[in-house]
């Protein structure tokens, strides 16, 4: 029997692929055979226990728990150790999350699986046969060739697997403190680019406030003098009245004080200025309505003047037109003129009427009788007499009408003239009015006697103008001291910061060439030391090479022979081992296959074995391997299905190895082949060596089995 330190004694599975109720396997140390159809659940009994022992399902992201299973899902070993039984479990966690194993002693302490198995938390599940796994193969499929980690199941069994660790230890750790190294470098770099940058700026900024000096002419001071100037500047502005006393400013630093004078001296001139302000306003409010009104008086004045002017040419005029008689004494004249014309007017029709008749009766032939009186007359005379009276009369009628033309026209426009010189005579007295009016509203304004003259308003308004400039120009000055001050004030501080940036130039610099180039000699240190781990990897590899040129061929001998008893006389007839390195400069050993019909070598994985060869390739290493194993904690080979492709006589075959691996390691086999392994199984090994089960069913609770007997 195996000679391994724990043996498993029991299998319970629960929830687990197949399972649903809880299902316990009585193995009790010995070696157990599935036999059964495909599908029924033979195959989820030994991933159950990979599982258990290493969280790992069938295939990456595989499904772990039966879908139609409401509890949980839980794997529990029992094992049989010297010291009593140990319980070794693995459950799913409520999240889908593979949760931790767990492991108790006899007496139900919770122990480390690295300290109860390091080989199993060391090597993992696809190295070496501390624990073996085939999987099954579908059939419509070529087995798998790869041989997982099969380098360090080589080193592990030849006793150095540490050294092929340390090296590959070797190149990870390179590879990180190479990354590492350029990461810092990088960032160090970064760092210096950065101070550059900032002494450049600095630098930039002291050349803008040198090119021209707050200083002025003078040497650049150093930080002590522009203090005293602070302080200088600060009693300066005391005597102007600012509040810059001792008490205030002297627990401040320069910095601190500049923005204290200024503030104060701007409170003192600012005082002063709004205090010129307001006088200056009143005073131009007075000039201005003083200068309005002094307008109003001049055009008012040339307003009389030009009105007196026009009453004189009026007045003229109107001695022109009365020629010294009165107005009354005209009408006088227009009434006789009129009373002639009226009488003139009537003797003129009586003579035209007369004149008429006789003219009427002389053409008609009839004989002279006077309209008036009856007599008769003479026509002839009569007409004679009467176109020379109206001749007279006429002439006098048309003397008379010019008369009274002329007397009506002198009449009319001696009126006219006199309305308007009237008039002339009220607008200058309105004017004369609105005048004194604006004299004495001047006169108050100007602060002058009541009634004061033009002369007088003017020379008021001179002085008005003239404070008004004294006014604006004391503004000025204060504003320019004002203004004096702020750049003052400004100076004192490009100052202080010209002696800031001068301090933070020096500290950049001391900085760049302290702290930058001492990290970047550490870089350079890291580098170094890299350098050496990667000459220490070279020996060391060198001295493996040595190791493997002389162990790894009675290795592949030995494979070669296990390999050809299992298969016969393959073509491909002869297993070697290669040594080489994989991409990432780890080493790793290479599979390969050849034959004594030619020269050359394969990779076993390079499509020239045919299925039952490749099978057998995949279980010579867990068979050859498993010799060198000595005092093993936990020593199992778990094979599914693992006679794909083989005939009977290949069967045959591997239960020999079978079992001569079975000296020392616990079997686990599932296999559809109960016909053809049970018969050689009985011949091989004793009764109470094996244990066997046939499934027989698969329902809603899961995968049935039923014990077999064997018989010897």
């Amino acid at each position: 029997m195996p000679k391994s330190l724990f043996r498993i004694k029991s299998v319970n599975i629960e929830g687990f692929k197949a399972f649903t109720k809880r299902q316990s396997f009585d193995l009790d140390g010995r070696h157990v055979f599935f036999f059964g159809e495909n599908g029924l659940g033979k195959t989820s009994v030994v991933e159950a226990i990979r599982w258990c022992l290493f969280g790992l399902g069938s295939r990456p992201g595989g499904t772990i728990k039966n879908q139609f299973h409401s509890g949980q899902c839980i794997v529990e070993l029992t094992l049989q150790a010297p010291d009593g039984i140990w319980s070794f479990q693995r459950r799913l966690s409520q999240s889908g999350g593979i949760g931790p194993s767990t492991i108790r002693d006899p007496s139900g302490t919770i122990r480390n699986l690295e300290d109860v198995f390091p080989q199993l938390s060391r090597i993992g599940p696809m190295e070496g046969t501390h624990v073996i796994y085939a999987a099954q193969q579908p059939s419509s499929r070529r087995p798998e060739a790869d041989i997982t980690d099969f380098s360090y199941v080589v080193f592990r069994y030849l006793g150095i697997e540490d050294v092929p660790r340390l090296t590959d230890l070797f190149v990870e750790l390179c590879d990180q403190w190479k990354e590492q190294e350029d990461e810092l470098l990088s960032k160090v770099d970064e760092l210096g680019a950065t101070l550059s940058s900032e002494i450049a700026e600095v630098e930039d900024d002291l050349e803008k406030i040198t090119s021209a000096p707050p200083w002025g002419p003078t040497m650049t001071p150093n930080f002590p003098q522009t203090r005293d100037k602070i302080d200088e500047l600060a009693k300066e502005a005391a005597t102007l009245g600012a509040d810059c006393s001792g008490d205030t400013l002297d627990h401040l630093g320069p910095g601190q004080k500049l923005p204290r004078i200024l503030a104060a001296v701007n409170a003192v001139l600012s005082g002063d200025i709004a205090g010129l302000q307001k006088r200056l306003a009143e005073v131009s409010q007075l000039l201005s309505e003083a200068q309005s009104l002094r307008t109003k008086c001049q055009n008012a004045a040339q307003e009389i003047e030009d009105t007196s002017t026009e009453l004189d040419g009026v007045a003229a005029k109107l001695g022109c037109v009365l020629d010294g008689t009165a107005i009354d004494e005209l009408v006088e004249k227009l009434e006789a003129v009129d009373s002639k014309f009226g009488k003139a007017k009537t003797n003129l029709d009586v003579v035209s009427a007369s004149l008429k008749y006789a003219e009427v009766a002389e053409s008609g032939g009839q004989e002279g009788v006077c309209p008036a009186c009856g007599f008769e007359i003479c026509l002839d005379d009569f007409k004679e007499r009467l176109v020379e009276a109206e001749s007279t009369w006429d002439t006098d009628t048309k003397e008379l009408l010019e008369q009274r033309t002329r007397l009506q026209e002198r009449i009319s426009s001696a009126s006219e003239l006199t309305d308007k010189e009237s008039s002339l005579q009220t607008k200058i007295s309105e004017i004369r009015s609105d005048l004194g009016e604006y004299l004495a509203q001047a006169s108050k304004g100007l602060n002058l006697p009541p009634q004061s003259s033009s002369e007088d308003i003017d020379r008021g308004i001179q002085e008005l103008e003239s404070s008004r400039k004294a006014l604006l120009s004391a503004l000025a000055s204060q504003r320019e001291s004002e203004n004096a001050w702020q750049v003052r004030i400004d100076n004192l501080r490009l100052e202080l910061r010209f002696h800031r940036l001068r301090s933070r130039s020096q500290e950049l610099r001391n900085l760049y060439d302290t702290r930058y180039e001492a990290l970047r000699e550490d870089v350079r240190d890291w580098g170094a030391l890299r350098d050496t781990v990667g000459s220490l990897r070279s020996e060391i590899k060198t001295q493996l090479d040595a190791r493997l040129q002389s162990e790894l061929p009675p290795v592949a001998k030995e494979m070669t022979e296990v390999y050809l008893r299992l298969t016969g006389r393959p073509t491909f007839d002869t297993i070697s081992i290669l040594q080489g390195e994989k991409n990432d400069g780890k080493i790793a050993l290479d599979l390969r296959v050849s034959s004594k019909r030619g020269a050359g070598t394969w990779p076993v994985d390079d499509g020239i074995l045919n299925g039952q060869a490749l099978n057998a390739i995949q279980l010579v290493p867990y068979l050859v391997f498993s010799r060198y194993q000595e005092g093993p904690l936990l020593d199992l080979l778990l094979l599914d299905d693992p006679t794909q492709a083989f005939d009977t006589r290949k069967i045959e075959l591997l239960l020999m190895e079978l079992a001569d691996a079975a000296s020392h390691a616990t079997l686990l086999v599932s296999t559809h082949e109960e016909e053809r392994f049970l018969p050689i199984l009985k011949q091989m090994f004793a009764a109470d060596e094996v244990r066997v089960y046939r499934a027989v069913d698969l329902d809603e609770d899961g995968p049935h089995f039923e014990d077999v007997a064997i018989t010897v």
